[in-house]
């Protein structure tokens, strides 16, 4: 045997907002910590970029700078 709960319209209303804002601050934490791992990383690239300092990655070696920029998804 099942139970089941009816809404009203306004209820289903409501439930869905308060959703949407639960998920919506979610995402913004989310990109908030995204912005301030970008920034560290690229920080750290900027420092790194007149050092010649090369480390391996994969098969090949790269500056730094460079590593730290691909991590970031970026080439210079």
């Amino acid at each position: 045997m099942s139970d089941f709960v009816v809404h009203t319209p306004e209820q289903l209303a409501a439930h869905d907002a308060a959703t949407s804002k639960r998920y919506l601050e979610a995402l913004r934490e989310v990109q908030a910590e995204n912005a301030r791992l970008r920034a560290h990383i690229k920080e750290a690239a900027d420092s790194s970029h007149n050092k010649h300092v090369q480390i391996k990655s994969g098969k090949k070696w790269i500056t730094i700078s460079a590593w730290h920029l691909a991590a970031l998804g970026e080439t210079k």
